[in-house]
């Protein structure tokens, strides 16, 4: 008996020292310490990370929409854990007022907090309907076609104020910086991915089916805000010192020898949400501050084209291939705007305050042309060779000149009127050659 009573618990005040409970309840009341410095209780603990079992919900048929909406509002921004469930969850739609909810009584896609959906099959009219894109709940709201299996994440980072030139983020994750490690096995490779994300396309995959994968999906929505759907900074802040080469982004990949696969490293579309047209970007690519705008390299001559261009009926109307040789129907180059072009023109240049052309002769002994025309059988139209000499099938002088006895000029210009042709000699004076009527 004394040693019953030594060890009795006081109603009030008591301890129990390494009891055996079987059964009962708790009604959450009780503190836990050994945790931190200050004492907090079971259900307060538990709030930290709310299930909706504790709410009333449950797996199978049973309506578990009013537990889920009770478990979000638990705290301002819940971490939710759905725990698996074979049977899944039946999500109906809800009534009264409450701002987790859309119009339709339907849990909202953009509640804030964390939700584990730990996989859990969730059917019922209160997750919308997805199939339609009206997806709610575990659907994402920038894109409610989608449907959220296993975590969901929803923050609101513009709900807070923000100092000047400062940038709140939602999720921020960062690695310090790279350095080597003295118990490397190489002590100088050490290499790190801060994110790592990677999938694998399985299998299934033939010809007429449509099993595709997504290592990343990122969407920005354009209402009446601009913004950038992805920005990638490389900041110089010191002399990179060991020779690599630094890159924004780095496709690369491998694989077997000689398994080939319809594949583009870059590819840059923007149609309408219906898929029957098409909207143009502003630009589709832009460089600048670079001291080489676009470098294309091949790995063997004749490997095919370092560019191709086509119009919107699919021909080629472009090629410069992996030994330079350019393939084009035509090439404007203007420094001012043309005031008009009449006709269809192969070749313009405008070079204000500069030569619009020049080709010159390589060496003394350099022979060739600069400039040779053909007609369709091959035949010479006009040319020019690499010692000046021209030939042309025909020769239209359009300046009508008539020059005095005064007028001075170059050698071998050729000027004329109605009546004469005129030829200035070595003399630096004109010569006439008077014209008959035909």
């Amino acid at each position: 008996m004394r040693a019953a009573l030594s060890t009795k618990t006081d109603v009030n005040n008591g301890t129990l020292n390494a009891p055996n409970i079987d059964g009962g309840t708790l009604d959450g009341k009780q503190t836990v310490g050994n945790v931190g410095t200050a004492t907090r209780t079971l259900s307060n603990h538990f709030l930290d990370i709310a299930n909706p079992l504790d709410f009333g919900a449950a797996p199978g048929a049973a309506d578990s929409a009013t537990s889920l909406l009770a478990a979000y509002s638990s705290s301002g921004v819940p971490i939710i854990n759905i725990p698996f469930s074979q049977s899944g969850y039946n999500v109906g739609t809800l009534t009264g007022s409450s701002n987790l909810i859309n119009s339709s009584g339907q849990l909202l896609n953009w509640n804030l907090g964390i939700s584990f959906l730990n996989g859990s099959r969730f059917s019922g009219t209160g997750i919308g309907a997805p199939e339609t894109g009206g997806g709610a709940f575990n659907s994402t709201y920038t894109n409610p076609w989608n449907v959220t299996t296993n975590l969901k994440m929803e923050f609101d980072p513009a709900a807070l104020p923000q100092k000047n030139k400062v940038t709140n983020q939602a999720l921020s994750i960062e690695c310090r910086p790279n350095r080597p490690n003295g118990n490397d096995q190489t002590p100088t490779r050490h290499w790190i991915a801060c994110v790592y994300r990677g999938a694998d396309t399985g299998s299934g995959g033939a010809s007429g089916t449509q099993i595709n994968t997504e290592v990343d999906n990122d969407v920005l929505n354009l209402d009446t805000n601009s913004g950038t759907a992805y920005e990638i900074d490389v900041n110089v802040n010191g002399a990179v010192a060991d020779g690599g080469i630094s890159r924004g982004i780095f496709v690369t990949g491998g694989g077997i020898a000689g398994n080939a696969f319809n594949s583009v490293a870059l590819d840059i579309q923007h149609g309408t949400y219906s898929g029957t047209g098409s909207l143009n970007w502003g630009a589709g690519v832009s460089v600048r501050n670079s001291l080489k705008a676009f470098m294309a390299f091949a790995e063997s001559d004749n490997q095919g084209s370092l560019y191709q261009g086509y119009n919107s009926s699919g021909t080629q109307v472009f090629n410069v291939d992996t030994n330079g040789y350019v393939t084009t129907p035509g090439i404007i180059s203007s420094g001012t705007t043309l005031a008009s072009t009449a006709g269809k023109i192969a070749f313009s240049a405008t070079a204000e305050n500069a030569d619009d052309y020049v080709a010159i002769k390589a060496s003394p002994s350099d022979s060739g042309f600069f400039f040779r025309a053909f007609d369709t059988n091959g035949d010479t139209l006009s040319s020019v060779d690499k010692n000046g000499y021209a030939v042309m099938k025909g020769l239209q002088l359009t300046g009508g000149y008539t020059p005095t006895a005064s007028t001075t000029c170059s050698k071998g210009t050729i000027m004329n009127d109605d009546s004469y042709l005129y030829v200035c000699t070595s003399a630096g004076a004109f010569k006439k050659v008077a014209l008959g009527a035909l």
